[in-house]
């Protein structure tokens, strides 16, 4: 009887020895598999808006948004919204928004993969006032189901339109006597110019 009780003791002990060994294995082999692998804390993603620091008021104007994803992980989805402001007109834009003028689906982003929009439109606005465009950047990284974003701006100065205008007449004339007064105008700038209205 003790001769059977001590191999079982025995067989148990060799048991226990096998089942912490095979836990061991497996936990090796998990950090070995899972602990490796990259992760992903939301730092290194990049999200700026470019803009002109001052423009006169009624010329072309051209933001640049960047994006990037330095993070170790892949994005399965992302895209760019931007919010304009008051007194632009879009014209274009490289790449072409998704819908609109100020949505772009960007789709997959790989790691170390950035990218750029090139927007260009007419900003009209009062003088000596700034004007700010901003914009949000969303992103799901892989292997999460929730949404991740970046926010940006810029602001850009609005100058008073670049005109010379000036008005030539006589000095002195009769009463009732019939005379001419001339306007003169003139826009030195590099930019046309729409929607001019002389009032005298």
């Amino acid at each position: 009887f003790d001769h059977r009780t001590r191999r079982w003791q025995r067989m148990l002990i060799w048991l226990l020895f096998f089942l912490v060994a095979v836990f061991v294995g497996v936990a090796a082999v998990s950090w070995y598999i899972w602990g490796r692998q990259p992760s992903f804390n939301g730092e290194n993603v990049t999200f700026e808006i470019t803009v002109p620091e001052q423009v006169t008021s009624g010329s072309l104007i051209t933001y640049s948004v960047r994006y990037a994803n330095q993070e170790p992980v892949s994005f399965r989805k992302s895209e760019v919204e931007l919010r304009y402001p008051s007194g632009f007109t879009f014209v274009s834009s490289e790449p072409k928004p998704l819908s609109g003028s100020n949505l772009w689906d960007l789709g997959s982003l790989s790691a170390g993969k950035e990218g750029t929009i090139e927007v260009q439109g007419y900003l009209v606005g009062r003088p000596e006032l700034e004007s700010t465009i901003s914009g949000v950047f969303r992103y799901w990284p892989a292997n999460f189901s929730s949404e991740f974003s970046e926010v940006s701006s810029g602001q850009t100065l609005v100058n008073a339109v670049n005109i010379e205008a000036r008005l030539e007449g006589p000095e002195q004339i009769l009463a009732g006597q019939k005379t001419t007064y001339t306007a003169i105008y003139n826009n030195p700038g590099t930019e046309a110019l729409k929607d001019l209205r002389l009032e005298v």
